[in-house]
């Protein structure tokens, strides 16, 4: 639902390639995050979209920080859900939503420095 929704809004707004260096690169830092913050150093396996969607989720509320968003019908502004967002991912065991987070920023403040 949420690709969906903000994926759309983002690929409107910034392009294709925009959504899929967001995409791409929130899995794959979100796998790198998850394997350095590993307690034994061993190899895993990360298996989900959970990092992606977080990049995506953290671009977009970074671009519409005061945008009202309905969640079960409730408004709620875009900080907001980011700050949660944030706590989530920090407090999380294995960082993997950290990564995504961190290419959402990444990506955010390259297009702030290019307008």
């Amino acid at each position: 639902i949420i690709m969906a929704s903000f994926g759309k809004n983002i690929i409107n707004r910034h392009g294709s390639r925009v959504f899929w260096l967001l995409y791409l690169g929130g899995a794959i830092s979100g796998g790198l995050c998850m394997q350095m913050f590993r307690p034994n150093n061993s190899i895993a396996f990360i298996i989900g979209a959970g990092p992606a969607v977080t990049s995506l989720l953290t671009f977009y509320g970074l671009s519409n920080l005061h945008q009202t968003i309905f969640f079960f019908a409730i408004p709620i502004k875009m900080w907001i859900i980011l700050a949660f967002i944030g706590i989530s991912a920090l407090t999380e065991p294995s960082k993997k939503d950290f990564g995504g987070m961190l290419t959402g920023l990444l990506v955010y403040q390259l297009f702030k420095i290019r307008m």
